[in-house]
């Protein structure tokens, strides 16, 4: 039965609502059709569509410090510790979540971050709700990075430099030994997202910061993307587990992750730890899809456009008559006038699927985007 208060929406929400569809930005989510070939996901290595059957309970029954402790979590956190190298993890339910918790509990009034300037939205949204100043350098700029970092602090002040291990629109790799060099010299505290690289980089999965011998004061593993399930790792010293503990208002004030959730999560990192044939197999299908693109850069992440921006409205429509699942990218993820077809690759995708991909492509004259052109949102 449903209830009506007889209260009306305030008239504000239609508005914003009506000039979002007057500009063409309406967004709403859309379920992939059975049988279309998936060129969207995140879910690089196919880990997402295994069934994991776990007996733990539904319910934490409170915050992390008061009753939500439980052993799925204790467990978790104890062998990615042991997976990812670290003294210390601490898991979140979310990505998003992580990278607000972690900027918030480390900087203060007198700090300072310095984020690349393709950072994520999460991350941006994380130096923005703390009293820290926030500052960008140029993406993957070591000389601009060192150019900030010269630049004086308030007695007291510490400098955060944060950025990603490869960028999650332009598919770009970070100078992340190069950096730390730079972070090392003056002083200033590394955290690094690893969202799209962990599971895909380094021994057993374990991230790009490992495959590059650099282990920075905080790294965050979101595990959406290749390890398929829910929630994010925070990895670092003890002194950094302490300081969430103590400071990170997102795991003080939300009730802890639930032990069926976790205990899932381990699952799934286990078998993200032992998927080297995967991780085989999508380095194959990358190479074929350099064929398609030879001037893209090889990885999982392909931003493409029309070479004709009048190309756009067929766009989609072809690709779904040709069974492919590509979803625009638009504003406000990017900024106005620079939508692009976000092309993700994976393990699971088969020649045939490939073919028909290159076919859209040639059709409509699909390139990819120069990184140099793609500013942050």
């Amino acid at each position: 039965m449903a209830i009506n208060n007889g209260l009306p929406d305030p008239p504000a929400w239609h508005r914003r609502l009506a000039s979002q569809a007057a500009k063409g930005l309406w967004r709403q989510p859309a379920l992939r059709p059975a049988g279309f070939a998936d060129f969207c996901s995140n879910d690089f290595l196919g880990l997402a569509h295994q069934a994991v059957v776990s007996p733990s309970s539904a319910g934490a029954t409170g915050s992390r410090l008061v009753s939500g402790l439980h052993t799925e979590l204790i467990e978790l956190e104890a062998w990615a510790a042991k997976w990812l190298g670290a003294e210390r993890v601490v898991y979140f339910p979310t990505g998003y979540q992580a990278n607000l918790a972690v900027l918030q509990a480390l900087a203060t009034r007198h700090d300072v971050f310095l984020l690349d300037e393709r950072i994520h939205a999460s991350l941006r949204d994380a130096a923005r709700l703390t009293l820290a100043r926030t500052h960008f350098f140029n993406h993957n700029d070591e000389a601009d990075l060192a150019r900030w970092l010269a630049k004086p602090l308030p007695d007291g002040g510490q400098v955060y430099v944060v950025t990603e291990g490869v960028f999650s629109m332009a598919g770009t790799m970070a100078p992340l030994a190069g950096m730390a060099a730079i972070c090392a010299q003056a002083g200033a505290c590394l955290v690094i997202d690893e969202a799209h690289s962990v599971g895909l980089h380094g021994p057993a999965g374990s991230g790009l910061c490992i495959a590059q011998n650099v282990l920075p004061q905080v790294r965050i593993l979101p595990l959406g993307k290749a390890a398929g399930t829910q929630g994010a790792l925070v990895a670092g010293s003890a002194a950094l587990g302490h300081l969430l503990e103590n400071f990170a208002r997102p795991l003080i004030y939300s009730t802890a992750p639930a032990p069926v959730l976790v205990s899932s999560a381990l699952a799934q990192l286990q078998s993200l730890a032992n998927a080297d044939a995967l991780r085989v197999r999508l380095s194959h299908q990358i190479e074929k899809a350099s064929q398609i693109w030879p001037n893209a850069l090889p990885g999982c992440i392909v931003p493409v456009a029309p070479r004709d921006p009048a190309a756009w409205p067929g766009l989609i429509t072809a690709a779904h008559q040709a069974r492919l699942w590509v979803r625009p990218i638009r504003y406000p993820t990017v900024p106005k006038g620079e939508e692009c077809l976000r092309i993700t690759l994976h393990a699971y995708q088969t020649d045939e699927e490939l073919q028909r991909l290159e076919g859209w492509a040639k059709a409509f004259d699909i390139q990819p985007i120069p990184i140099a052109t793609m500013r942050p949102c």
